[in-house]
């Protein structure tokens, strides 16, 4: 009869350190996954803006992104709640569907199934910036969409997104008023909003504001460009702008290019700036010695960039608490 020999107690031990050796590396390689968060976003071009560089951002301070953005295009808090209202009465209005659906790619979703398509962490609410300066455009629709929000993602926690104050050239200060002064309006506004309504807010645009007004990095109109005598590719300086500003794009009438100007949107520079807010404010991981920087950006700009992040959620931190 035939038996068969059992492992020697030295080749048993050393099973024994392999496989738990194994096991700490399974254990530890699982510790240093990455920690999914997961954000939804009701607004519009200006949280597109914000979204632009924030998985990269995330990724750098060790998280993962899980994003859908129910924006639309100069979308105001009025019309996203109409669009509620339209597909409440109607699920087969199209007027209440606005939103793609990430299987289909399709327009097939309202802002409640956007809601209900995972379980966010975070979903943020903002103004039409062209309205933001006016205190009663948010209200009632802040607190419709708030509730709604609460109604259809309960485990979320609504967050409150503080857009920015358009560049200092920007037409819209020929009347008077200056970007400061809008920054002041729009600040007090979010503020206001956020404290009747008990949420956190991400200071996108006190970091923009904190940009403007560092100096080194204050971004100058530039006084000496003969804009009439402008011909492809020359631009003004725009050194330090967070905004688009001046561009040259075809002109469908002439076929040719024309300088256009857009004093609202972000650039690069206020992509980045404005995720790396977003980034902190969400996940706490400090903005500064983030490993991410856009292809193209100065490193010294981007190091001034992640502190002006820090310092603007380090400052609604304070105000918050």
């Amino acid at each position: 009869m035939l038996h068969r020999s059992r492992p020697a107690p030295l080749l048993a031990m050393l099973l024994a350190i392999f496989c738990a050796v194994i096991a700490s590396s399974t254990a530890s390689a699982a510790d240093e996954s990455p920690k999914t968060i997961r954000l939804l976003t009701i607004g519009n071009s200006f949280a597109d803006n914000a979204a632009h560089y924030m998985s990269d951002v995330a990724a750098a301070a060790g998280y993962k992104l899980v994003l859908y953005r129910a924006n639309i295009g100069g979308c105001s808090m009025e019309r996203h709640w109409k669009h509620v209202q339209a597909h409440e009465a109607n699920p087969a209005d199209p007027a209440g569907v606005p939103f793609t659906n990430p299987q289909t790619g399709k327009k097939e979703f309202g802002l409640k199934e956007a809601l209900q398509s995972a379980p966010w962490d975070y979903v943020t609410i903002q103004q039409y910036s062209a309205l933001s300066d006016k205190i009663d455009t948010y209200r009632p629709y802040a607190s419709e969409l708030c509730d709604y929000i609460k109604k259809y993602a309960p485990t979320a926690e609504v967050l409150v997104y503080e857009t920015w104050a358009y560049r200092s050239d920007d037409p819209k200060f020929k009347s008077g008023n200056s970007a400061e002064d809008m920054y002041r309006i729009i600040s007090t506004n979010y503020r206001t909003i956020a404290s009747e309504l008990h949420l956190r807010v991400i200071p996108v645009g006190d970091a923009f504001h904190l940009a403007s007004i560092t100096p080194g990095y204050q971004f100058t109109p530039d006084a000496l460009f003969d804009f009439k005598a402008a011909v492809p590719p020359a631009l003004p300086d725009q050194t330090h702008s967070l905004n688009v500003g001046w561009t040259w794009r075809k002109d469908p009438k002439t076929n040719g290019e024309k300088l256009q100007f857009d004093g609202h949107h972000a650039n690069q520079a206020g992509e980045y700036l404005a995720s790396l807010v977003f980034v902190e404010r969400l996940t706490g991981v400090s903005s500064i010695g983030n490993t991410f920087v856009p292809a193209g950006l100065p490193a010294e700009d981007a190091t001034l960039l992640q502190q002006f992040a820090h310092k603007a959620v380090q400052g609604i931190l304070a105000e918050q608490k």
